[in-house]
């Protein structure tokens, strides 16, 4: 069985925006992009900010932790 992991996420999303612009694309970038979809509300998992990034859940929430 799975389990669900609980993200503390302590930046506020307009932080987390301006942060993930200041990165030109790439992995930064994106591990950034994924907190701000899970803090903005815009993923509600990280199953869904996964399928969103284009990555799958595993590696995102290895990002994550």
């Amino acid at each position: 069985m799975g389990t669900t992991s609980k993200i503390l996420i302590q930046e506020d999303a307009t932080a987390l925006f301006s942060l993930m612009k200041q990165y030109q694309p790439s992995r930064q970038r994106t591990q950034v992009q994924a907190l701000y979809l899970l803090k903005s509300g815009k993923a509600a998992s990280i199953t869904h900010a996964s399928r969103l990034l284009g990555y799958s859940r595993k590696i995102v929430q290895r990002w994550l932790h």
